[in-house]
């Protein structure tokens, strides 16, 4: 059915509180084959999605907004689908949805997860090919319909990315380590797109052998730990200049800068429900000039790394990797349960991998970023 008509359903935000059992199987579809997809690369489950998370990121927020496409292939019939304001026929994400699921006669090719930040100009997004698409060999030779799957993905990006007035996209696509320029690679490359940045993606375990107690801090240095974003007033400003300096400091390759400042409105709406926050803040005689800091879904036993950042004035001492080492010691009391940091850095970051490899990080894969600007 791939030479039929294609289709992109949307699916539509929960409008109530999901439990673990309320997800739609539509919704559970697109997470298996992004985990299939994730863990055919990797070979870990350390990046996996789960429908929680999905779902709850479908509900827009002042600060960033997440919308999944669904392709199919097809003559679906649409008069009973509402639409989204991006024309989209809206499906279920969750089983207590007013939306109606995805039709049965349709052969799914795949789907767009895209992310958005006000004030940006892009839009990055995931190209996850349906199940029945996915290649037998992860950076292997296509074959046809998985390659004509994938055209409909990057032309479905492209619709949406001018839909919402953005004028750049960044398609973020996970190669294994020794992958180069596959099939799908050269298709993008072939659309217009370019290799902005390649990111090396792996975990730090927080079990340790080592008996080493991390760097020493030079004198006038400490560490102060804070807790699901619960900081003191003199801390906020200071920690928003710090994510601020680093995302215009933070190295991206051939990708377009695009740096959004940071408020306290992007700032208090960054946890959503039912994620924690482990941050460590590196202070000099009392002024933040660091911090490193972790996410979690409650009770997950694998924490994401987040940002980790020492202001210009204070680079060149370690003091990255005695962050991370501080982190880590702060994951293992705190969240004992977790037994892994999954974190990505780009490939010519060098102070960052120096900081990574200080505490045991492990290669799993590798991340290419391509980049198209309208």
């Amino acid at each position: 059915m791939v030479n039929a008509m294609t289709v992109f359903f949307q699916f539509a935000p929960p409008e109530i509180d999901v439990t673990p059992t309320d997800y739609s199987d539509a919704l559970v579809n697109f997470v298996f084959a992004t985990n299939v997809a994730h863990q055919d690369v990797s070979g870990d489950v350390a990046d996996s999605a789960s429908a929680e998370v999905v779902c709850e990121s479908l509900r827009p927020t002042p600060v960033r907004e997440s919308v999944v496409l669904v392709a199919v292939s097809g003559e679906p019939d649409l008069s009973a689908f509402r639409r989204s304001p991006l024309g989209y026929p809206l499906i279920a994400a969750d089983a207590g949805s007013t939306h109606p699921g995805l039709p049965d006669d349709v052969e799914v090719l795949g789907y767009v997860d895209a992310t958005m930040t006000p004030g940006a100009r892009g839009v990055d997004a995931d190209l996850v090919l349906g199940v029945d698409f996915l290649p037998e060999t992860p950076g292997g030779p296509a074959t046809e319909s998985e390659l004509t799957a994938w055209r409909e993905l990057i032309a479905g990006i492209e619709e949406f990315t001018q839909a919402v007035g953005r004028t750049l996209i960044r398609i973020w696509h996970g190669v294994p380590l020794s992958g180069g320029e596959g099939d799908f690679e050269w298709e993008l490359l072939d659309c217009g797109y370019y290799l902005g940045v390649a990111e090396l993606c792996g975990v730090i375990p927080t079990s340790s052998e080592s008996q080493w107690e991390g760097p020493v801090l030079p004198p006038g240095y400490d560490f102060v730990v804070y807790e699901d974003h619960r900081l003191p007033e003199q801390h906020r400003e200071p920690l928003l200049q710090l994510y601020t300096e680093a995302e215009a400091d933070m190295p991206v390759g051939g990708l377009t800068r695009d740096v959004v400042p940071w408020t306290r409105k992007r700032w208090d709406h960054q946890l959503r429900d039912g994620e924690q926050s482990l941050m460590v803040v590196l202070v000099h005689f009392g002024a933040v000039v660091g911090l490193s800091e972790v996410r979690r879904v409650r009770g997950s036993d694998c924490a994401e790394q987040q940002i980790t950042v020492v202001t210009r004035r204070h680079r060149g001492l370690n003091l990255s990797s005695a962050l991370k080492y501080r982190l880590r010691k702060e994951v293992q009391e705190r969240w004992p349960e977790v037994r892994s940091i999954y974190t990505a850095v780009a490939e010519d970051n060098e102070p960052m991998l120096v900081a990574n490899y200080s505490v045991d990080f492990q290669e799993i894969s590798r991340t290419q970023c391509f980049e198209k600007v309208f």
